[in-house]
């Protein structure tokens, strides 16, 4: 049975990553040969294990919407590298982007409108976050990032940093797009949106935040306008099953 997904949301799915996970095993097998060889560079295990669950429940998720076989479904990469399904796989209108970070990998899939996501782990200290702020921020966010007070300031340089990187990774560009070319709203509390581009128009985009579990922040960019459907978290899911939400 197809997992449907209408025209105008995004769906939003997060799986937690550990080294000792049992799905290893098993969703490695799902995987194509070069990402088999992909995995196998990583010399920490932790970095392996995490490749292959991310990857794993991809595909998992892929193949609910295609009504397919996880190992059938083939990727290609576009210029900068973003990935995307061939159409081998017979649905042109898919589209989705992936992000992973310590401990989480995040998905975010759509139709018919391109789409970034990224998540970060926040409880983490940034040494030179201020830094970064002024190096790579656009200047519009440097000075809101500046106003903030103290206690408000790791929050806002998340919320930043997740937005700007979701907005890139949508636009599929790379480091071809600058990250001071475009801002974003940051400000603890704020609605997320995209402020100023100097390509296109901003309202030509859309942005949600999100807080898949305590400690984990994550942004969504896709061309607007979409509704967000929050599908919650991966669990084991059996080859074969259907992945449900809680």
């Amino acid at each position: 049975m197809c997992l449907e997904l209408p025209d105008n949301q995004v769906h939003f799915w997060y799986t937690r990553l550990a080294e000792q996970d049992p799905r290893v095993s098993r969703l490695r097998g799902l995987l194509s040969s070069d990402e088999i060889e992909r995995a196998q560079r990583f010399h920490q295990e932790r970095d392996r294990s995490s490749f292959i669950i991310s990857h794993g429940v991809l595909r998992q998720l892929l193949s609910r919407y295609l009504d397919g076989k996880p190992e059938d479904i083939d990727f290609e990469a576009g210029p900068y590298g973003k990935p995307s399904l061939c159409p081998s796989c017979g649905d042109h209108s898919l589209q989705f982007n992936m992000s992973h970070t310590e401990g989480m990998a995040v998905f975010a899939v759509t139709r018919n409108r391109r789409i970034g996501v990224d998540v970060e782990r926040v409880d983490r200290e940034i040494k030179d976050r201020d830094e970064i702020a002024a190096g790579f921020f656009s200047a519009q966010e440097a000075a809101v990032f500046r106003s903030l007070p103290e206690e408000d300031r790791m929050e806002g340089f998340f919320n930043c940093w997740t937005r700007k990187e979701s907005f890139i990774k949508a636009k599929g560009e790379g480091l071809s797009c600058p990250l001071d070319s475009f801002a974003v709203t940051l400000r603890p509390g704020e609605e997320a949106k995209l402020l100023a581009v100097q390509e296109g128009r901003s309202e030509d985009w859309s942005m949600a935040s999100l807080e898949p579990l305590d400690d984990y922040r994550a942004a969504i960019t896709a061309e607007a306008p979409w509704q967000l459907a929050d599908m919650g978290e991966v669990v084991d899911v059996p080859l074969g099953a259907s992945v449900e939400s809680p």
